[in-house]
């Protein structure tokens, strides 16, 4: 209770000097809301059934996963359209959190579909290159991973992989080159797991063709993780996911 209470005073008093906004439209709302009433109305919701938990693609229950990448859960709140589309914007562009705190309870649902909600050990996330982080000034993967751990109350872990330089702009690849270029771009870093640590979530923000997360899960499966879940906030209809996945980006959401 005590620790409720610190956050809501916490949350509160924070209103006062930096009025709380929705993360989609940006407008002023309430300090203890995370979402304004209109655009909840509107959000792109995953709702259960629209895609496979395993592979994060969908396809009909009779069929047989063809997962036969080095995650096993593919985990996220929203399709990365229309509202959601925006709030990712918003994320990577104005610290617009909310959007993390709106999907943490959409996640917590699916991880006790799957009966993982007791059984995770750590959360990791995605990193970004160092330069274009202090740019930013922050990681949006890692303030989701934060959110998650709030909500899971279990630990973030930093430390476990690295981002080498990248010459080349994610959004200007196509879904082959995205997935040739992720071999080159991530490596471990110095954090080692410890014996106990066998599930792990990889947050991140955005699923597209699932190269970067298939990478960084294969990274962690080889320091000795058994199972690794992937959540992100958004996940990419799989046809913006393939080669048209460029053609289709609209620049005016999406700087990366």
């Amino acid at each position: 209770m005590k620790q409720i209470f610190t956050k809501r005073t916490k949350r509160f008093l924070l209103d006062l000097l930096f009025p709380n906004r929705c993360p989609v439209c940006m407008r002023c709302i309430r300090w203890d809301k995370v979402i304004c009433e209109e655009c909840s109305k509107d959000m792109p919701l995953i709702k259960e059934g629209d895609l496979c938990g395993r592979c994060g693609r969908k396809h009909k229950p009779d069929e047989q996963c063809e997962n036969d990448h080095n995650y096993d859960y593919v985990l996220a709140a929203l399709w990365y359209e229309g509202k959601g589309k925006k709030g990712i914007y918003n994320i990577k562009r104005r610290y617009a959190f909310n959007l993390a705190e709106y999907c943490a309870p959409y996640i917590y649902k699916q991880l006790e579909k799957y009966g993982l909600q007791d059984k995770i050990d750590c959360i990791t996330y995605v990193p970004m290159y160092p330069s274009k982080e202090y740019k930013r000034g922050y990681n949006q993967a890692e303030r989701y991973a934060a959110v998650l751990s709030e909500a899971l109350h279990v630990p973030v872990v930093g430390g476990m992989l690295v981002h080498k330089k990248s010459q080349t702009q994610q959004h200007e690849l196509t879904g082959s080159e995205r997935r040739d270029a992720a071999k080159n771009t991530y490596t471990l870093g110095n954090r080692a797991r410890e014996p106990w640590e066998k599930v792990c979530i990889l947050a991140d923000d955005v699923f597209t063709t699932g190269s970067t997360l298939d990478m960084c899960a294969g990274l962690l499966k080889s320091i000795g993780f058994e199972t690794v879940i992937c959540v992100s906030i958004c996940i990419t209809p799989k046809k913006l996911a393939d080669d048209e996945y460029e053609e289709d980006h609209d620049s005016e959401y999406y700087e990366e």
